[in-house]
């Protein structure tokens, strides 16, 4: 399916008690470090989303909970990224932790906004959409796909 569709593909499986895991994935632009992911609860997975656990954890929980078979949802997202790559490589996002140089983790506002001021916003910063659409499966109903495109 992945080499037919545009979209990059997530298979989310719930378990007893609420956790949703990922459980397969093709994943081109959504987002790296793929074979790390697979496994993972969408906690784990949102771990670089600000606010995420304190703010984002139970309405999505809540939201795949009630996902059903007959009624899709969608919703677009976006952010700011460092890099005009569509591929997921650090450069991207170098403020996460997890993978910014060892100058920006003590600084990372300040040297975003030296970039800012040296190149101006539009050549600093890029603007990346995503279309989401999620499911729950026909027959397989502890099973959701979650599809990007961006």
């Amino acid at each position: 399916a992945g080499l037919l569709l545009q979209e990059d593909l997530v298979l989310m499986r719930a378990e007893p008690g609420g956790a949703h895991r990922v459980q397969a994935a093709f994943v081109v632009f959504s987002f790296g470090r793929v074979l790390e992911r697979v496994g993972m609860d969408l906690e784990q997975v949102h771990a670089d989303v600000n606010r995420f656990p304190s703010d984002l954890r139970k309405p999505v929980g809540r939201f795949f909970d009630k996902l059903s078979a007959s009624a899709p949802a969608w919703r677009t997202n976006f952010g700011l990224t460092w890099s005009p790559s569509l591929v997921p490589t650090p450069d991207r996002y170098p403020h996460r932790a997890s993978y910014a140089p060892e100058a920006t983790h003590n600084t990372p506002g300040k040297w975003m906004m030296a970039r800012i001021g040296e190149v101006g916003v539009g050549r600093a910063v890029w603007l990346k959409v995503e279309y989401q659409t999620v499911r729950r499966l026909r027959g397989a109903s502890d099973h959701a796909l979650f599809t990007v495109r961006t």
